[in-house]
C-alpha cells in the first residue's frame, strides 16, 4: 500500500535524524518513493553511516573505506546541470518570482529563465541576497558548482545565511528540497527572502507613506538590534558561563576563543538602549537618528580585536572539541537545544558581529532612500553612513594585515581542501601549528603519486596528490599521502649531483626531493633549514 511505504520512509527519515543526522543532509520521502533523485537517497544512507559509526558503544557494521572520491555525492558530475529540462507549464506565479529575481539580477548582466532549473545550484539565490543587502560577497559558496556535494554546499549555506540575518529557522524548504529542484518550497523560500530582505518590494506593496516607510527602517534597525543582543547574551550566558563554571577549558584556550564578545555585547547593549529610547518618542518627521552613530568612535577599537580572531576562534573550537570531552559534550549539548529553534550552531552565533556594522550600512541607505532633501536628519543619515563605512574600512584593513600575520585562517583553509584516508584521523588543524609555504616536490620512493604537492609547517611537512580538474569534483583539492615530521630531521643539504635536490636526512634515510626550478630549490631548502631550527613538537589530532 503507498500509504503505508511512504509512512515507513518518513519514520526512517525521523529516526535519522534522531540519531542526529542533520535535516539538510536527508533525502525527502518522494525522492526515494517515486525514484525522483536517488543520489541524494545515496549521499543521505552514507551520511548516515558516518554518523551512527560515531555513536558511543555503536557495534554494528560500518561502511568501511569509502573515499571521497568514489562517492556519488562528490563524483556526480552536474558540469551541464543546465540542461535540466523543466517541461512543466510556467505559472503566473513563477513568472511572477522569475521578473522580481531578474531585476535583482539585472546588474549583474545575469537573469533566469525557470525557477527549478535555474535555482537549484544556489548561486543565482545567493546573487540575488548578496544585492539585497549590500554584502558583496556573503561567503564561502561555489560560484561555479559541478558536483552534487557543491550544489548542497550552497544550498546549506544559503538557508543557514538566512537563519542567521532573520533569527528564525527555516522549516519550509531544505537544501534537498533546492537541489532536488521542487518548486513549492523553492518558491517558499523566494518569497521569504523578498518579504524579509527586499524592503522597496514590501513597501510598494502595501502603498506606505515616504514617512511610514522610514518608521519600518528605523523599527526593523531596532527589532534586529534587540535580537542581536539577545542572541550574544545566549552566549555568554548558555555556553560561556557554564564553561567558566564547571572549569571545562583552560583559561587561556577559552579567551581565545570568545575574546572581547562580553566588550562587544556591552558596547552594542548600549547602543540598544538609547536606540529604544528614540523609538518609543519617533517621530519620522522630526526624530533624528544619525547622532547615535556619530557619536560613536569605538567601533574600530572593539570590532577590530573580535573580528582579527574569528578565524582562531573557528580553529580553536575544532581543536578543542578532540582535547577536551567535556567541552565537546557541552558545545554539542547546547547546538542540539537550538537545532529546534534556531537551527544555528556556535559558529552561526560567533560569526554575528562580523555581520552586524554591514548591515548598519545597509538600513541606514535605506532609510535614507525615503528621506527627502529638506528632512532635518538627511545630513546627519549621510554622514552616518560615511562614518560607519570609514570604520569598517579600517577594520577590513587590520583584518588584512593580521591575516598576512597569523595562519590560522589559511591552516583551516587546507584542513578543509584536504581528503584524508586515515580512520580517525581528524586533520591538521592544532592552534600552535602555522603554514610556512607550499608547492611542488617530487621524490622518488613516492613515484606513484600523480602530482606531488607539499604543505610546509612548522613542525612536519605534509604530502598530497594535488587533484587535477577531472578528479577535483569534490570539492577538495588534495589528497592526503604522507607527512615528515620535522622532530625526525637531522640535516638539510644540497645534492652534488642535482641543484635542483635537496637532500633531507631522517632517520639516517635520505629523502631525496626535487624542484621544479633552481630557484624553486633554493626556496625550498632555505624554508626547511629555518622551519627545523625553530621546529616545535605537535601532536596529530585524533579522534
Amino acid at each position: 500500500i503507498s500509504f503505508i511505504q511512504m509512512e515507513n520512509i518518513q519514520n526512517f527519515l525521523n529516526g535519522c535524524q534522531e540519531l542526529g543526522v542533520k535535516q539538510t543532509s536527508l533525502f525527502n520521502t518522494l525522492d526515494l518513493y517515486e525514484d525522483k533523485n536517488m543520489n541524494i537517497v545515496v549521499t543521505s544512507l552514507n551520511v548516515l553511516a558516518t554518523t551512527v559509526g560515531k555513536l558511543p558503544g555503536y557495534t554494528g557494521p560500518k561502511i568501511k573505506n569509502v573515499k571521497a572520491g568514489e562517492n556519488i555525492l562528490y563524483t556526480a558530475d552536474l558540469t551541464n546541470a543546465s540542461e535540466f529540462v523543466d517541461d512543466s507549464k510556467l505559472t503566473d506565479e513563477e513568472k511572477e518570482m522569475i521578473n522580481w529575481m531578474n531585476k535583482h539580477l539585472a546588474s549583474r548582466k545575469e537573469s533566469i529563465e525557470r525557477i527549478r532549473k535555474d535555482c537549484r545550484n544556489g548561486v543565482s539565490i545567493i546573487h540575488v541576497l548578496e544585492e539585497l543587502t549590500g554584502i558583496p560577497k556573503l561567503g564561502n559558496y561555489k560560484e561555479e558548482p559541478t558536483s552534487l556535494w557543491h550544489f548542497m554546499q550552497n544550498a546549506a549555506f544559503l538557508i543557514l545565511f538566512i537563519s542567521q540575518q532573520t533569527g528564525q529557522k527555516v522549516l519550509f524548504c531544505t537544501g534537498a528540497d533546492i537541489v532536488g529542484a521542487r518548486f513549492e518550497p523553492i518558491c517558499k523560500l523566494l518569497k521569504h527572502i523578498r518579504e524579509n530582505f527586499d524592503r522597496d518590494y514590501v513597501f510598494k506593496s502595501q502603498n506606505l507613506t515616504e514617512d511610514t516607510c522610514r518608521f519600518r527602517i528605523v523599527e526593523e534597525l531596532v527589532k534586529t538590534e534587540q535580537t542581536y543582543i539577545s542572541m550574544l547574551k545566549k552566549v555568554t550566558s548558555e555556553v560561556i558561563a557554564p564553561i567558566i563554571e564547571n572549569n571545562l577549558l583552560p583559561n587561556e584556550e577559552r579567551n581565545t576563543i570568545f575574546t572581547n564578545i562580553q566588550d562587544v555585547q556591552d558596547y552594542n547593549s548600549q547602543l540598544l538602549t538609547e536606540l529604544e529610547d528614540i523609538f518609543d518618542s519617533y517621530d519620522s518627521s522630526t526624530t533624528c537618528l544619525s547622532n547615535l552613530f556619530l557619536s560613536r568612535d569605538n567601533w574600530v577599537d572593539i570590532y577590530t580585536v573580535y573580528i582579527n580572531n574569528y578565524d582562531m576562534a573557528a580553529l580553536l573550537i575544532k581543536y578543542n572539541k578532540k582535547q577536551f570531552k567535556p567541552f565537546k559534550t557541552h558545545i554539542k549539548s547546547w547546538e542540539t537545544a537550538e537545532k529546534d529553534t534556531t537551527g544555528l550552531d556556535l559558529a552561526s552565533y560567533l560569526i554575528l558581529p562580523v555581520q552586524r556594522l554591514p548591515r548598519y550600512v545597509l538600513l541606514l541607505k535605506e532609510l535614507l532612500k525615503y528621506t527627502s532633501e529638506s528632512h532635518v536628519d538627511r545630513k546627519g543619515i549621510e554622514e552616518s553612513i560615511d562614518h560607519i563605512s570609514s570604520q569598517l574600512d579600517v577594520i577590513n584593513k587590520n583584518k588584512k594585515a593580521a591575516d598576512e600575520a597569523n595562519s590560522s585562517l589559511k591552516l583551516l583553509t587546507i584542513d578543509k581542501a584536504m581528503i584524508y584516508d586515515m580512520e580517525g584521523f581528524s586533520g591538521i588543524v592544532h592552534p600552535k601549528r602555522f603554514y610556512i609555504t607550499e608547492g611542488v616536490l617530487f621524490w622518488d620512493e613516492m613515484d606513484d603519486v600523480e602530482n606531488p604537492y607539499w604543505f610546509l609547517f612548522n613542525d612536519m611537512m605534509v604530502m598530497c596528490n594535488h587533484l587535477n580538474e577531472e578528479n577535483a569534483t569534490t570539492g577538495k583539492e588534495y589528497h592526503y599521502v604522507t607527512l615528515i615530521p620535522l622532530g625526525f630531521v637531522e640535516e638539510v643539504k644540497d645534492s652534488s649531483d642535482d641543484p635542483k635536490t635537496t637532500i633531507i636526512i631522517v632517520d639516517e634515510e635520505e629523502v631525496c626531493l626535487v624542484a621544479e626550478t633552481e630557484k624553486d630549490q633554493k626556496r625550498w631548502k632555505s624554508a626547511i633549514e629555518k622551519a627545523v631550527e625553530n621546529r616545535i613538537e605537535l601532536d596529530l589530532v585524533w579522534q
